[in-house]
Parts: C-alpha cells; sequence; structure tokens
C-alpha cells in the first residue's frame, strides 16, 4: 500500500512538472515564433521530446525522498556509528541512572 502512494505521488509531481513545462513551452514557442502553423509544430515536437521526459525524470527526483521515507530506508548522511557516551543528535537526557541519586531505599 505504500508503494502504491509513493507511486501516486511521484506520478502527481510528475503531472505538476509536466504542465509547468508545458505552459512554459508553449509561452516561449509563441513568443519567439511568428507564425501559427510553424508554433503548434514546435510545441508538439518539444512536449514529446523535450517537456514530457523531463517531467517524467523531474517527478521522480522530486518524489524520491518521500518513497524512501514512506517504505522506511533511513537517509545516512555518514556512516559514523556511535562510540562510548555519544548521543544522537538532539538527544539531551543522559541514562547514568547510577549517578541520580535515586537508587534504591
Amino acid at each position: 500500500m505504500k508503494q502504491f502512494l509513493g507511486k501516486c505521488i511521484e506520478y502527481a509531481f510528475v503531472a505538476v512538472v509536466f504542465v509547468g513545462l508545458f505552459f512554459g513551452l508553449r509561452y516561449g514557442v509563441s513568443h519567439f515564433v511568428l507564425t501559427a502553423e510553424e508554433s503548434y509544430f514546435y510545441v508538439f515536437l518539444g512536449t514529446a521530446f523535450i517537456v514530457f521526459p523531463a517531467s517524467l525524470f523531474g517527478g521522480y527526483w522530486l518524489a524520491r525522498p518521500i518513497q524512501r521515507r514512506l517504505s522506511g530506508k533511513e537517509t545516512v548522511s555518514s556512516n559514523h556509528t556511535l562510540r562510548g557516551y555519544e548521543k544522537p543528535h538532539g538527544v539531551t537526557e543522559t541514562r547514568d541512572y547510577g549517578n541520580e541519586g535515586s537508587g534504591s531505599l
């Protein structure tokens, strides 16, 4: 189910990127090409060979971190393992209960 949700998110990103690139291409072609017949041809070719592949690639790369989190894979920035008294980032408490004075009475 999580893989299906990840694919849905990926294709939603693909659709958003496709729409943005398509309208950008259409604006650029209409701005630089003077005749209407040529502009339809350029928009069609640009959509087929530039916009569609770029939107698939961009949607995949935008959705990749979300898919990794859904599948439970950790994003490891370094291969550092904790040693001795080192604590993970954000942990401020200590587990040394022997020195707190709350021992058995």
